[in-house]
Formats: structure tokens, sequence, C-alpha cells
């Protein structure tokens, strides 16, 4: 009788140490970004063609005529990229990902900051 109760506390025991560490656990290991990675930050300076707020969007074309689509997927960028409008001169930072160009940040771009990078 000792025998098979030491045998269920040790059981019920386990089970009560060993749950906070499977709680833990994190789900979807594949969106996990391991600290220290390196992400590949990419910059450009054009102007806003276009700005889609219904595909959470914006386009801008590069100084060689090109344009390029970028993703918005945070809040914080969609209520930032409304003090923008169509025609206005930027630089922005992105992240490629998956067939995706993800806007990172967005800031006006001046003709100073222009003559700077020129000297």
């Amino acid at each position: 009788m000792k025998k098979i109760f030491s045998l269920i506390i040790g059981a019920i025991l386990i089970l009560c140490f060993s749950s906070p560490v499977f709680s833990g656990e994190k789900k979807d290991k594949e969106k996990e970004v391991p600290k220290g990675a390196k992400v590949n930050v990419e910059k450009l300076i054009g102007e806003i063609v276009d700005i889609n707020t219904n595909l959470n969007t914006i386009t801008v074309k590069q100084a060689d005529g090109s344009q390029i689509t970028l993703k918005i997927i945070t809040p914080e960028m969609m209520e930032e990229i409304k003090n923008f409008s169509v025609g206005e001169k930027v630089k922005i930072l992105f992240i490629p990902k998956e067939n995706e160009l993800i806007l990172f940040k967005i800031k006006k771009y001046t003709a100073e900051e222009g003559k700077k990078k020129k000297n």
C-alpha cells in the first residue's frame, strides 16, 4: 500500500514540476527571429506615387523611373503614413521578405539631405 501511495505522489510531483516547463514552450518556432540574427534592411529615396489604405501598400517611384510597392504591416506605420501624400519625396527603409517588401521606416526627404549626401 505504501509503495502505491509513493508512486502516486511521485507521479503527481513529476506532473506538477514538468507542466510549467511545457507551458512556456513556443508553438510557432518558424516565425521566431533568433537573437542576434541579422535582418536585411534596404534604403530607397523616391517620390510617393500611390498610397492604398485598402491594401495597406505604398508605391514609390525611384530616380531611375522604376516603381516599388511596399507592404504596410503595423498599425503604427498605417497611422504614420497618414502624414504623407502623393508627390512627396521620401526616404524609406524596408525589409525584403518572402516576395514582399515590408515598410520599416519612412520620413520626408529634404533638399538639405540631398546636399549633405553629395558633399
